[in-house]
Parts: structure tokens; sequence; C-alpha cells
């Protein structure tokens, strides 16, 4: 998904392009998403219980971010805040033991559904009204 500049074009039948922007925005996101990583290795230190999920769900959301920021389309945009919100959604809540971290999960899957509903009630409007 990372594509150099002199090779842009589009990718999975033009719904990804890659380009400067494109590549520019998924460098950060990837150094943000290794720094969250090993940024955490301290505190699983102290606390092995889930250490091996967190880097794999960093990794979706950072995933999530960089098809959001490569896309063409509108389907594709909600494809990659789609996926990086599902990641997040754990995220949020991923210490389990903890009854802030539950609520605060719980919080965020009810406001990012309705946001998902509602966003998909709007494309649907505006793809069924007829072109003028």
């Amino acid at each position: 998904m990372i594509g150099a500049p002199s090779h842009a074009g589009g990718v999975f039948g033009g719904l990804i392009t890659a380009d400067l922007f494109g590549s520019f925005g998924k460098a950060i996101i990837f150094i943000a998403s290794a720094v969250a990583i090993i940024a955490a290795y301290g505190w699983f230190e102290r606390d092995t219980e889930h250490s091996a999920e967190y880097s794999v769900l960093i990794l979706f959301s950072a995933l999530g971010g960089a098809v959001m920021v490569s896309a063409t389309s509108l389907v594709t945009l909600y494809v990659g805040l789609e996926l990086q919100s599902l990641a997040s959604y754990v995220l949020a809540s991923y210490r389990r033991t903890d009854e802030r971290s539950a609520e605060a999960g719980l919080k965020y899957f009810v406001l990012g559904h309705s946001r998902a509903v509602s966003c998909f009630t709007e494309s649907r409007c505006f793809t069924a009204s007829p072109a003028r």
C-alpha cells in the first residue's frame, strides 16, 4: 500500500491510489503506530495479560488509516474508517478488569455504531436519489 510517487496510479481497480500524499500520510501513521507499540513495552512488562493482542490491534488500526489516506471513493474511505474503528473499540476497552475501561469501550462502541448507521443511511439516500 506504500508506493513510490513515480509509480503513482490506481490499485484494486482504482479504489486506492498510490501518490505522494498517500505515501507521506502512511509514513506518519506507521511511524506513530511503531512508537505506540514501543512505548507500551514497559507497561507490558508489568502486566503481560494481553500483550500480543495490543500490537495486532494497533496494526489493524494503522491499516485502516492507510486505507483512508489512499482512498479514492467514499466507499473505500468508509471501509478504512470501519477497519480503524473496530480496532479502536477493542483498544478503548483493552483492560477488561478495569471498570472505566469497560465503560469507555461501551460508550465508544455505541457512539461509533450510531455514526456508522447514519453514514450508511445518508449514503443510501444520496445514491437512491434520481440524477438530474
